[in-house]
């Protein structure tokens, strides 16, 4: 499976760029390839994406969450894919946000595209639309600050998560 690894500086405090991230149903507004998603539960979403011309939908079930340091999801069914989100304090009102997404490319179009870098390209240019997303309204909102602990994944639900709001 390729892997696709980018890293993106953000003006405002981790805390506010992890609840920024973490409002998953507003990725259609600076993800050019995600159209939707939708919270299924505490641990599982519904996405829709347009890849390689083509709409595709999937299910990913975050199987790691710290508030304010990592999300690490993997698919469910669909596309076949996994990764995790990591937020790095710099200062008090800097950022750093690293995506590592692992997938495998579906038909030829996604394996030539996968060939020619165009996944990486979207990654990184999401990023950088996130940051000035994040940047031009840098106030504090709800983020989604479940903690899923990574050494309890595969346990059930209702004992790994724990549900806690931004004050």
């Amino acid at each position: 499976m390729p892997t696709i690894s980018h890293s993106v500086d953000v003006l405002v405090p981790v805390r506010v760029a992890y609840d920024h991230w973490t409002r998953f149903e507003l990725f259609p507004g600076f993800m050019r390839h995600v159209l939707g998603v939708r919270r299924l539960d505490e641990q599982r979403m519904h996405w829709q994406v347009a890849l390689g011309g083509q709409v595709r939908e999937f299910e990913a079930q975050l199987v790691e969450q710290t508030p304010d340091q990592r999300i690490a999801w993997e698919s469910t069914r669909g596309a076949l894919h996994s990764g995790a989100v990591t937020f790095h304090r710099l200062g008090d009102r800097i950022s750093r946000i690293t995506v590592r997404l692992d997938y495998a490319a579906h038909g030829w179009v996604e394996m030539l595209g996968s060939v020619l870098g165009v996944p990486a390209r979207c990654v990184r240019r999401d990023l950088e639309r996130f940051a000035g997303h994040v940047q031009a309204d840098p106030t504090d909102v709800e983020g989604w600050r479940n903690v899923i602990p990574a050494e309890q994944v595969g346990a059930p639900a209702a004992v790994v998560v724990q549900r806690s709001f931004a004050e």
